[in-house]
């Protein structure tokens, strides 16, 4: 099992967060930009305290020769048809609630729900609900055009932030 927390995705989330923040400040329409960044951010927070490891993509047994074909064939088309990457579903999805309700131990939801209270005021639990989708909703907008809570994403981006900044190693205490 990886030891927690698993602190590697924090630099990038607290990079999402702050172009998020970036863009909040700018004249223009964000807001689905700006949704996707906090999502994201969310997502990668969560992924600190996953007991998951994020999965490795396997290539097809014939790789080497599928690369011997790339060097003496120009065929793009056939090299796009026999080349197959398989990366599982699980792990790689962007699901806010799923990611807290069924990727981290209830030990660790439950440490993480007290101290993101206490630095929001706010309900985790509500929130990934109200935000599961966040990320998809705002990377497909032009197909869905649903309504984006900016305001709750937001909430709970910083709460994660500063939940992994100030508490992660008590966080982590909880699987051990």
């Amino acid at each position: 099992m990886n030891a927690l927390p698993n602190v590697a995705p924090y630099p990038a989330a607290v990079k999402f967060f702050e172009a998020a923040q970036i863009l909040e400040r700018q004249e223009g329409d964000f807001l689905e930009v700006i949704v996707m960044q906090y999502a994201f951010a969310a997502e990668l927070c969560f992924k600190c305290f996953s007991i998951e490891k994020s999965p490795v993509p396997k290539v097809s047994e014939d790789a080497d020769q599928l690369l011997e074909d790339v060097r003496v064939s120009e065929d793009v088309d056939k090299l796009l048809e026999d080349v197959r990457v398989s990366i599982p579903k699980s792990g790689r999805g962007h699901n806010l609630k799923v990611l807290f309700a069924d990727k981290l131990q209830a030990s660790v939801q439950e440490k993480l729900s007290k101290f993101f209270y206490e630095e929001t005021g706010a309900d985790l639990r509500r929130l990934t609900e109200t935000c599961a989708n966040c990320f998809e909703d705002s990377r497909y907008w032009f197909e869905r055009c649903g309504v984006l809570p900016i305001d709750d994403v937001r909430t709970l981006a910083r709460g994660l932030i500063r939940c992994v900044a100030r508490h992660a190693d008590e966080i982590g205490e909880a699987t051990r």
